[in-house]
């Protein structure tokens, strides 16, 4: 298959972007793995820029999911990279769950960016700080 270099340019900067998302929120590559079912070999694939992700692959769809739910809660944690990987690990009382631990269930990456994309809303609207509603 012969790409243009509009596409390849896209295939890489989603690729990065991924990879930038899971060490933001300080994912390990199985929950990586988990969270979007790319194999760990393929991950490691694009660790070290052998392969890029692939915007026909049914996977895809997923991998922009957990780029929009880092984005979401860089958002909340104004870019602090210990309190997004705290909100990661910590029981949510409205999620009722660990967000890193929901990760590997079907639709649960979905839900997550959800929920974040809901508080913002709702926190836009607020006269307390976005940060507050991580805690």
């Amino acid at each position: 298959m012969n790409e243009d270099a509009t596409t390849i340019r896209r295939r890489a900067v989603m690729t990065r972007a991924l990879l930038r998302s899971a060490a933001r929120l300080g994912l390990r590559r199985e929950q990586l793995a988990a969270a979007t079912g790319l194999a760990l070999h393929e991950i490691a694939a694009f660790d070290c820029d052998a392969r890029r992700l692939d915007p026909d692959d049914p996977r895809w769809g997923d991998c922009v999911l957990l780029i929009r739910l880092c984005k979401a809660l860089e958002e909340f944690a104004a870019g602090d990279p210990v309190a997004m990987r705290t909100w990661m690990l910590e029981f949510n009382d409205d999620l009722q769950d660990v967000p890193a631990g929901m990760l590997g269930r079907p639709r649960q990456l979905a839900d997550l960016v959800t929920y974040l994309e809901r508080c913002r809303a709702q926190a836009l609207g607020s006269a307390y700080p976005i940060t507050s509603m991580l805690h």
